[in-house]
């Protein structure tokens, strides 16, 4: 079976790109050969470059910008911008259960552009000084793919908890803060961790970084390379885990979110009449917590858009590569295949990257500590006419 992890599948496409051997990833490999002939290596057809629907010079440009280039300067961006949010959302303080998310957020959208910088240096590595004895590919492999993939889901999830929890505010405001408090929100986000955590470390104990001859004949006069080690029930493993995190549970994510980001929209509305109606002796009081509300409410709208436009070429290629046999690296679509996860790869960093401008565009709080981080001296005189609630101005004391 074909890898459904997106920066997986791009070590392969830059071990191609670079001219380095597959055949170096499975020295010291116990796995059924016909098994990982479809799983980690490339199997070569007779296929050549007028049978390809991408032509293979166009596939260059492809591999450069969309695997390297771009997703530098993206995900360099968003290390930057996530470390802000950490800064930010810390000072403002983790006190119920959005903040709760959004921080989590944004540690996990940290970590993927953490790791998905040092993943297009590792690609630019094996392009510009290739070396079997020290493959950065085979480094990137180990260490970086599928924590990378791991995160991404982590921050996939975590989003998906906070539009339930603003859907479930909607529908049913006066029991929010009683269902959904600061703990329950912490060991729900503790739970997205372990599981996934828990389901990625059969595969990180299944293979390793290993050293191996050349010539195995002759190990004693040929060079030492670099390779990656496999474990007998590795394709298995595999194959069970790209099926669950990466076809089904991202299916069910997905559905909520839409269906989370519908609520949202047409339920704020009836819900704003209902607070009116309950705390009709108060109008200041009121008009000020359903200003709030449609800020919360347009910020995680706008979090599960960007969720739901990034995650569409994935489940695109996901999909691909599950219906159609010939969508592999070797075979006859394995540029459209390339293409597919390079846009993935792509959209991936640029979800985790983003959230930054939504909280600017729409949060006036966070706003106001943005401007009193980058220029505390201007800020000060503004703190108070930017605040989304009475108890803001205490927060920037």
């Amino acid at each position: 079976m074909a890898s459904m992890n997106v920066w997986s599948v791009s070590a392969d496409l830059m071990d191609n790109f670079a001219g380095n051997t597959s055949q170096h990833m499975l020295v010291n490999s116990t796995e059924p050969s016909g098994v990982t002939a479809r799983d980690d290596v490339t199997t070569q057809h007779d296929v050549t470059s007028r049978d390809r629907l991408i032509p293979d010079g166009l596939m260059l440009y492809v591999t450069l910008y969309l695997s390297i280039v771009i997703p530098i300067v993206i995900s360099a961006f968003g290390t930057v911008t996530n470390v802000i949010n950490l800064v930010i959302f810390s000072k403002m303080g983790v006190k119920d259960s959005m903040t709760v998310g959004l921080w989590a957020l944004s540690l996990s959208d940290l970590l993927v552009t953490v790791q998905t910088l040092g993943s297009s240096v590792c690609y630019l590595a094996n392009i510009t000084t290739p070396s079997k004895f020290m493959n950065p590919i085979l480094i990137q492999y180990v260490s970086l793919c599928w924590s990378q993939d791991l995160m991404y889901l982590v921050s996939n999830w975590i989003t998906t908890f906070i539009s339930l929890e603003r859907c479930y505010c909607v529908i049913n405001p006066f029991k929010v803060r009683a269902t959904f408090t600061r703990n329950r929100s912490i060991a729900a986000v503790v739970f997205i961790y372990a599981y996934h955590i828990g389901s990625y470390l059969p595969i990180f104990a299944t293979h390793k970084l290993d050293w191996a001859s050349e010539d195995a004949s002759n190990f004693s006069n040929s060079s030492t390379v670099m390779v990656v080690s496999y474990g007998a029930n590795r394709a298995t493993i595999h194959h069970a885990v790209d099926i669950l995190n990466g076809a089904v549970l991202p299916v069910i994510q997905q559905a909520l979110v839409i269906g989370s980001a519908v609520c949202l929209s047409y339920g704020l509305k009836s819900s704003s009449k209902v607070r009116k109606h309950k705390q009709g002796d108060d109008v200041k009081r009121r008009s000020m917590l359903s200003q709030k509300e449609s800020r919360l409410v347009t910020v995680v709208v706008f979090l599960a858009i960007i969720l739901t436009v990034c995650n569409t070429p994935r489940f695109v290629a996901v999909y691909a590569t599950l219906l159609i046999p010939e969508m592999y690296i070797g075979r006859l679509y394995e540029n459209v295949y390339v293409f597919l996860w390079a846009l993935t790869a792509l959209f991936a960093s640029l979800n985790a990257s983003v959230n930054i401008c939504v909280y600017l565009l729409v949060n006036l709080s966070f706003r106001s500590r943005f401007k009193q981080l980058m220029c505390p001296t201007s800020s000060t005189k503004t703190m108070s006419r930017d605040s989304d609630s009475p108890g803001i101005s205490a927060i920037y004391k």
